[in-house]
């Protein structure tokens, strides 16, 4: 079996592949994948009975949403932000686990949503910026 269960994310790096942003990370955080549920219920849906309950009944829609990379770094207020480029490709590539000779991967299409820096007295600037991701993640598994 490739790569161990459980490890932290020091090492995880994203990558911007047409505007090249790069920045020391702190966190990386992906919001989840969704897909919609359809409310089938109509009006001859049976009531629950005895000993039940709950009987409405659904669907799965055909569509997921990707989510959103929710990046924290520290605050280089000589990187641009990439709010306004296009879609490109981010890649986060996740620490290299013991055993394994190339990380696993994910990649996906997506934007800059939002981007915000954070600068207290006495404290380390950092920034925060949501990249909503577009269309299929495409996943590589460590080897």
């Amino acid at each position: 079996m490739a790569g161990t269960p459980v490890d932290v994310g020091t090492g995880t790096t994203i990558t911007a592949g047409t505007s090249s942003w790069t920045a020391s990370l702190t966190r990386v955080n992906h919001s989840g994948i969704e897909r919609v549920s359809l409310d089938t219920s109509h009006m001859g849906t049976a009531a629950p009975g005895a000993g039940k309950f709950g009987n409405r009944t659904f669907v799965p829609g055909d569509l997921s949403d990707p989510g959103t990379l929710e990046i924290e770094a520290f605050f280089n207020p000589d990187t641009e932000p990439p709010v306004d480029q296009v879609a490109e490709t981010w890649t986060v590539t996740f620490p290299l686990f013991a055993g394994d000779a190339t990380p696993a991967t994910w990649a996906a299409s997506g934007f800059a949503v939002s981007f915000g820096f954070d600068n207290g007295l006495e404290e380390l600037m950092t920034i925060r910026m949501d990249v909503k991701l577009s269309g299929n993640i495409t996943m590589v598994a460590a080897a």
